[in-house]
């Protein structure tokens, strides 16, 4: 982990895996060019409950964007951008659930989209 750890939690927001990787499958994997015209890269997310990638914002009293926003704005996914992350903390958006939906949306089987929005954001 690193010191700060915000560096370590925008470093870790997603990353590409090779899902394929020959190590998993230790049945004959050696020599194996089934293994090589099978190969897949995917994108992982590895904070997804802690470290949200977009979010609606809240833009007044009882209003919400219709629309996602990065909830790191500005905030690459690199060295630099760890950096940046420890810097700009605080001014990043609190997650919150929407205050403007009335609780029987908040708790519906099949809730809106805007069920969370990101507000006093700097």
């Amino acid at each position: 982990m690193s010191v700060p750890w915000q560096a370590d939690f925008n470093e870790c927001s997603s990353q590409t895996i090779d899902v394929t990787y020959e190590g998993w499958n230790r049945i004959n994997a050696a020599g194996d060019s089934r293994l090589a015209q099978d190969q897949q890269n995917w994108d992982t997310l590895w904070w997804p409950a802690h470290r949200p990638m977009q979010t609606y914002v809240l833009t007044g009293p009882t209003t919400v964007s219709g629309w996602t926003e990065n909830w790191a704005k500005g905030i690459p996914q690199t060295n630099a951008g760890d950096l940046k992350m420890v810097t700009e903390w605080p001014n990043l958006g609190f997650v919150v659930r929407n205050p403007t939906l009335p609780a029987d949306q908040l708790d519906s089987a099949d809730p809106p989209a805007a069920k969370y929005v990101s507000t006093e954001r700097s």
